[in-house]
């Protein structure tokens, strides 16, 4: 349950119960109130897990993170979906300076009242270092140290967030709430909503890097947000996010989250260059000694042959003539 810090629910009342490999902890040790898009929410702070357990301690919802939400139905004045519920977001493990479900490295789920809800994680990790050395024009792709953005380290979803709040600058005048964003601009207030409305579609729309001849696509083009500036990552690591849900015993509002790993090895993708340059050229000249010393041989066996022929025929009309 997000929103305006001061008309959200704090944690410790939202949070009834936490518990961390089947040990019960007080949810104010695990969890502080961060910043996202849609306000301020509940999260997890790794920093301040009590141990750090690898993959293999955390395949069940015995052992992973579990808790306990105080769902209270009055706290639902004012509703940003129509349904009771948690939203939850599940964010990369690094470089996720403020969280934006409309961002690709996002990934938004509702945990529905009375409901236990199962979250269960796929590991992945997208390992391209090898090619570092390629030009940023081929490879299309950025490593977190090689740019930095107003919200920290260079991500993706950094980048993008970055791109709309300068667009947003650029048209209103003014900045939305980003206060992890290093800019010294003015904050959004109500007399800028008509302009933030206005344009609203065209910061829900990216415009693709590349240039695209379709004539159908000509309008939404023009009116989606142009961030040419921003790759997506060399290298990520991300989850893949599966989820299910029961219904709980005590029909009620309250519910229960939780959050495990479904394998005990991560996904590792690679990219990495087939060829080298010189790999190339040395591959050519091969093929090329290949076929020329194939050549070369077979030219002296025709040579041979015709020698051969000639000498025959020669000395059979030698024969001929005595």
């Amino acid at each position: 349950m997000c929103g305006p810090l001061q008309l959200s629910t704090p944690c410790e009342k939202l949070l009834s119960a936490c518990f961390w490999h089947g040990v019960k902890f007080d949810c104010k040790e695990l969890f502080n109130v961060v910043p996202t898009s849609k306000g301020f929410c509940c999260g997890l702070d790794q920093t301040r897990l009590p141990s750090t357990k690898t993959v293999n301690h955390m395949l069940s919802k015995r052992t992973g993170l579990s808790v306990e939400v105080m769902n209270d139905i009055d706290d639902y004045y004012f509703m940003l979906s129509p349904a009771v519920g948690i939203n939850i977001y599940v964010l990369e493990p690094t470089h996720e300076q403020y969280p934006n479900p409309r961002s690709t490295s996002v990934i938004d789920m509702f945990a529905p009242a009375g409901q236990e809800t199962n979250i269960i994680l796929i590991p992945n990790i997208l390992y391209t270092e090898n090619i570092r050395g390629i030009d940023l024009s081929s490879r299309k792709c950025l490593f977190h140290d090689e740019k930095g953005t107003i919200f920290g380290p260079y991500s993706y979803n950094n980048c993008i967030g970055e791109c709309r709040l300068r667009s947003r600058l650029a048209l209103c005048k003014c900045k939305t709430f980003s206060p992890k964003a290093k800019i010294n601009a003015k904050t959004c207030t109500f007399s800028d909503i008509p302009c933030l409305f206005k344009h609203q579609e065209k910061w829900n729309n990216l415009s693709p890097n590349e240039k695209v001849n379709t004539m159908q696509l000509n309008q939404e083009i023009d009116n989606g947000l142009n961030c040419n500036d921003c790759y997506p990552d060399c290298t990520r690591y991300y989850y893949e996010a599966n989820i299910d849900s029961v219904p709980l015993i005590s029909n009620d509002t309250n519910l229960v989250i939780n959050v495990y790993f479904g394998t005990n090895t991560p996904r590792i993708l690679t990219a990495n260059l087939m060829m080298l340059w010189y790999e190339v050229i040395a591959s050519i000249g091969g093929i090329l000694g290949i076929y020329f010393g194939v050549s070369y041989i077979k030219l002296l066996q025709i040579i041979r042959l015709v020698f051969l022929k000639c000498s025959k025929t020669y000395l059979s009309s030698k024969r001929l003539m005595k």
